[in-house]
């Protein structure tokens, strides 16, 4: 069945190529487009839809999408994509994405089959059959962390895997946010960054409320087990591999360390060199003109690199370095708390 997409339909699925070439009438001199009062609107759209996916937006703001014109809905997705590409921070790109799949992954479940089909089909799925050829499975189960995801788990015959009904509309979810993610840092001017730069203060300043609120004051006793390893063996002066360099210096820069600080730490290495360290850092951390800031790996890359030492009771029920240092601050305190209780 041939599918006709009507204007709410490019609205709603602002990533379809049909979606923007119906925007590029409406933009076809951006710097200009930006400047006017349609843009300023969508430049402020744009920057609440950045609250939303930082989960901090003001509570007034009840306008419904279905009574936002339609050229102005789909400038708003391309702003707020162009504005987060300004930032520089890889961690805020990854959150807007994940907000817009959200929005995009529910709409497309309300979908009849045939809408669905077509949908799907435009992130490289195919729901027709029972059956996923191999590659594709692997490309859209490459966040997934439950071992049911992993390929050895799974029933494989001349290269197609057999999935099931439910499992396919994770793998639209799933493709459809490595489709927004990759094209993402755009490549913007400096001149429409200069043009957006009130904007993006306030993004940068949201984005640091987030990490504090998420973070807080920094506590070693909260680093879990690797990241103690990792630094134990720089304060005896061991040789780390890079990739160990790379999740300590990450990790230590998500939770708010200070560049300096994480530089110090490098000092007693057998082949410390002030300078390249300091661009080591300066790079994973998006500082001095890298612009890409680096989120540390995972609990799963830290394992294939062989930096999972130790694990403690509370690693069984993360997947994450920085998801065990948030639990942990939490329990410790609440540990502070209890013994606090305990006294009075």
């Amino acid at each position: 069945m041939r599918i006709v997409l009507d204007t709410k339909d490019l609205a709603k699925y602002p990533f379809l190529k049909e979606s923007q070439h119906f925007i590029s009438d409406f933009a076809s001199d951006l710097e200009s487009f930006l400047s006017g009062n349609t843009g300023r609107m969508v430049i402020k759209r744009a920057g609440d839809c950045i609250r939303k996916a930082l989960q901090v937006h003001d509570e007034d703001d009840t306008k419904t999408e279905s009574e936002i014109p339609p050229h102005i809905a789909i400038a708003t997705y391309a702003v707020a994509r162009i504005l987060v590409s300004c930032s520089g921070e890889r961690a805020l790109i990854d959150r807007l994405v994940t907000w817009q799949t959200r929005q995009f992954y529910e709409n497309i479940l309300e979908e009849d089959r045939d809408m669905k089909a077509f949908l799907a089909e435009r992130v490289g799925i195919d729901i027709t059959g029972p059956q996923v050829p191999v590659r594709d499975y692997v490309e859209s189960v490459c966040r997934l962390r439950e071992d049911h995801w992993r390929l050895v788990n799974r029933s494989v015959i001349h290269g197609l895997v057999t999935v099931t009904d439910e499992e396919i509309d994770v793998f639209i979810r799933e493709r459809l946010w490595n489709g927004i993610r990759e094209q993402l840092p755009l490549r913007v001017p400096a001149s429409i960054c200069s043009l957006l730069a009130p904007v993006l203060v306030q993004v940068h300043d949201l984005y640091q409320k987030k990490i504090m609120q998420e973070f807080g004051v920094i506590e070693e006793s909260a680093y879990p087990p690797c990241i103690q390893g990792l630094l134990i063996a720089l304060a005896s002066g061991a040789h780390i591999t890079h990739i160990g360099r790379f999740a300590a210096t990450a990790f230590l820069h998500n939770i708010g360390m200070k560049n300096d600080t994480i530089l110090e730490l490098y000092g007693r290495a057998p082949d410390f060199n002030v300078e390249k360290t300091l661009y080591q850092v300066d790079h994973i951390s998006g500082a001095g003109g890298f612009g890409t800031e680096y989120t540390a790996p995972g609990c799963s890359a830290m394992k294939t690199h062989s930096l999972c030492i130790n694990p403690d009771s509370l690693c069984k029920s993360v997947i994450h370095p920085l998801s065990y240092y948030k639990q942990k601050k939490k329990l410790l305190k609440n540990r502070e708390k209890n013994a606090g209780t305990e006294k009075e």
